[in-house]
């Protein structure tokens, strides 16, 4: 099943030719098809939307689909004519497919709408979708399948299929009702709670899952269906990871002596029994493992090459559809097998899963469809977890865009509950941030932004001047004592260890609090934290080894820093050097750097291989400038096309490589592969070579308005030059550093 989603590129190939050929364009190539029957468009309109969800009806009729190819000039493949389940997307009944009606509708809606829901368009208005629906003969299920087949990586068919779904989250409800009544809102909540029960997955896949339970007799998963797991390291613990393969190819397998499937040695055949590759029939459940300490995945068999005759073979695959591709820590709770069904003797992988976060929808969701069991508690910290300690100073430094920030908000809200940050990570950025708030709303969590003129008075305490009223009604002036922020949350938190002592000695129900510093490296330590500097040591915190308390200078109020207050502090290596940082505080705090991770950023964007793109930059910034002042993997985090590609360059990565090279327009050329985005500028009539060097040459980045210009920034070719001068017709040079690049661990490396 390694193609069944071959028909995704191809019909996105066709989107974007409909779109550059324009309605005249789309008229006239329609007219050249061959149907096969009578011409849908005899009348010589069409649109794109009608286009589209016609020939889906043609499904079966390759002839139409290779007209069709031939007609727009598609260089992406078609589905393998011989391979029925790479056929399987939304096909509408020849009868209903047209959304022009009797033709006096008016095509540019059903045109805007289609450009709207184009990988390179604006969000879908609410007036056009819900006035496209109500035309006569439009349905909510015909609408969004259409919409699928224009792009299946951002719509999903509210179909029938998707009615299996409630109960699982509310918003899926809405496809039960009338068209009149259904809106943009009921549908962005529905695409929205299936992102959130097929974590990880596009939503295509999420379509064909839907279309396969809902076609089976009693549902793909029922409740015959039994767990196995399986390991992506195939050959053992210590061989390679096979995750992407198995992603890629929709299907797991396994090998190694055990197995029966060799890759290197031969089974001797009364060693050992093989794995029952042979058991898991359509509809069971697989959870996926990298050894025995994370979690990949979960995929639903729809087949089983091992079950045929003489399929004990290198070739054969378990084929899966993949419903949770979240990656998560599974504790070390999984056994160390390759592949087994989950017994009664064996709930070691099960509990690992189903105790996670990240895989806790997948069970909700297997649970609601069809009652399959969950034997094993989701709820409680995990079995024999060893208590958790963060560091009570810590703070995170390393070039901009490396994610330092959103480190302290998960940090923070981990350690306020004492639980790891990779479990509070797996709830995703949302809900880790909705609790940020609440405890900072709360006073447990209270964050600042040290700068040039930031003081001890603003830190720790001072007086202030406040203005007052005498007794004739005019303005006076008074002053008040105002506590800084970190006396502020330090007295919070010794209010709570003390009515959390009841005369103990070890408050256990105590609550941590956290103190952020935004750039702790911007601010004078010296000035700022004055005496208290040293009470922030791990032994001198009140209940410490070595309890110390000052006498405050403007109050006169003995202080003291608590154990349960921690301070996260972050600094922007490019900002300043950690080479001068205050000794104190290095001293004092716990540093963890933080690099780019091009990983993150693992994608190719219409052509342009962005973690590639990153790392060829930051190897060329690391030997022109050093590895603080490399590009973080965060400034890529929310590019999904073309379009933000050149927003984030234009807006973010060229600016702050001016910052970098001080205006020096030769060198970021070099940064970014004299790709054409730093031009020269010519030299301006009348200004003699008296005053000029002739060997001088002056920059500037490309126009942004400049209609030439701008196809330079919309091309993806300008992009690829930058890592790969053949993009451009030169030499490899480029390509070979961002190989060179990949072998020694990416930007991060160092």
């Amino acid at each position: 099943m390694k193609g069944i989603f071959d028909w995704v590129p191809w019909f996105r190939a066709l989107s974007a030719k409909i779109a550059d050929a324009g309605e005249q364009g789309l008229i006239d190539r329609a007219r050249t098809v061959d149907w096969g029957v009578k011409d849908p468009f005899g009348d010589g309109a069409t649109d794109p939307l009608s286009f589209l969800y016609v020939l889906s009806s043609r499904n079966g009729n390759y002839a139409a689909f290779e007209s069709v190819n031939r007609a727009f000039d598609i260089e992406t493949p078609l589905p393998d004519k011989a391979a029925s389940e790479a056929w399987v997307f939304p096909t509408a009944l020849p009868i209903k497919a047209h959304f022009s009606g009797n033709g006096s509708a008016r095509p540019d809606q059903l045109w805007e709408l289609f450009r709207q829901a184009q990988p390179r368009g604006s969000k879908i208005g609410a007036d056009i979708f819900e006035s496209v629906l109500n035309r006569p003969g439009v349905g909510v299920a015909m609408l969004t399948q259409a919409l699928c087949l224009a792009n299946p990586h951002a719509f999903v068919p509210a179909d029938k299929f998707g009615k299996v779904l409630i109960g699982v989250f509310p918003a899926a409800a809405s496809i039960k009702k009338q068209k009149e009544d259904f809106t943009l809102s009921d549908y962005e909540s529905f695409l929205q709670g299936l992102s959130e029960t097929f974590p990880g997955c596009h939503f295509y896949e999420i379509g064909r899952f839907l279309y396969e339970q809902g076609t089976w007799k009693d549902g793909l998963v029922s409740q015959d269906s039994r767990y196995f797991h399986v390991s992506t390291r195939v050959r053992g613990d210590r061989g390679p990871d096979f995750w992407e393969q198995f992603e890629e190819e929709n299907g797991v397998f396994t090998g190694g002596r055990a197995s029966g499937v060799e890759f290197e040695d031969p089974l001797p055949p009364d060693k050992k029994k093989p794995y029952p590759l042979d058991r898991p029939k359509e509809g069971d459940i697989v959870l996926v493992r990298c050894g025995v300490g994370e979690g990949r995945g979960i995929g639903v068999v729809v087949a089983n090459d091992y079950a045929k005759p003489d399929g004990l073979n290198v070739k054969s695959r378990i084929h899966v559809l993949w419903i949770n591709k979240a990656r998560s820590g599974l504790a070390g709770q999984t056994e160390r097998i390759a592949m087994d069904e989950i017994g009664s003797l064996d709930r070691h992988t099960f509990t690992a899963f189903a105790n996670k976060e990240a895989y806790r929808p997948s069970f909700k969701m297997l649970r609601a469809i069809v009652n399959v069991p969950d034997p094993v508690p989701v709820n409680g910290p995990e079995p024999n977890s060893p208590a958790v300690r963060h560091p009570l100073n810590q703070i995170l430094y390393g070039p901009p865009g490396t994610g330092k920030t959103w480190n302290t908000v998960a940090r923070a809200v981990a350690i306020v509950e004492g639980k790891r940050v990779e479990v509070v990570e797996e709830k995703g950025r949302g809900p880790v941030k909705a609790r940020f708030d609440s405890l900072r709303e709360a006073g447990q969590i209270t964050m600042t932004t040290f700068h040039q003129n930031y003081a001890y008075e603003d830190f720790v305490e001072g007086i202030r001047p406040v203005l007052g009223e005498d007794q004739d009604g005019g303005g006076q002036v008074a002053y008040e004592l105002r506590l800084g922020v970190l006396r502020n949350i330090a007295e919070l938190a010794s209010e709570n260890l003390r009515e959390s002592s009841a005369g103990t000695d070890h408050p256990a129900d105590a609550k941590n609090f956290v103190l952020i510093i935004d750039e702790i490296n911007r601010g004078n330590i010296a000035r700022i934290f004055g005496e208290l500097i040293t009470l922030v040591e791990e032994s001198r915190r009140i209940g410490g080894s070595d309890e110390t308390r000052v006498r405050l200078p403007y109050s006169g109020d003995e202080f003291g820093v608590p154990e349960n207050l921690y301070i996260i502090g972050t600094m922007n290596t490019a900002d300043r050097s950690i080479a001068l940082l205050d000794t104190a505080l290095r001293r004092r705090f716990e540093f963890e750097e933080m690099m780019p991770k091009s990983s993150l950023v693992k994608r190719v964007v219409d052509g342009v291989n962005i973690e590639t793109l990153l790392n060829t930059m930051n190897r060329r910034i690391r030997f022109l400038r050093d590895r603080e002042h490399q590009i973080g993997h965060t400034y890529f985090l929310d590019v999904k096309d073309i379009e933000g590609l050149k927003k984030a360059f234009q807006n973010r990565i060229v600016p702050l490589l001016q910052e970098y090279f001080y205006d020096d327009w030769a060198r970021i050329d070099v940064v970014l592969g004299g790709n054409s985005f730093i031009v020269t500028v010519k030299r301006p009539d009348g200004l003699g070579e008296e005053w000029v060097d002739p060997e001088q040459k002056a920059y500037e980045v490309l126009s942004f308005e400049d209609p030439e210009a701008k196809k330079k920034w919309d091309n993806p070719v300008s992009y690829q030059k930058i890592y790969d001068k053949k993009a451009g017709g030169g030499d490899k040079t480029s390509e070979t550093e961002a190989k060179e690049e990949a072998e020694t661990g990416g930007a991060g490396g160092g």
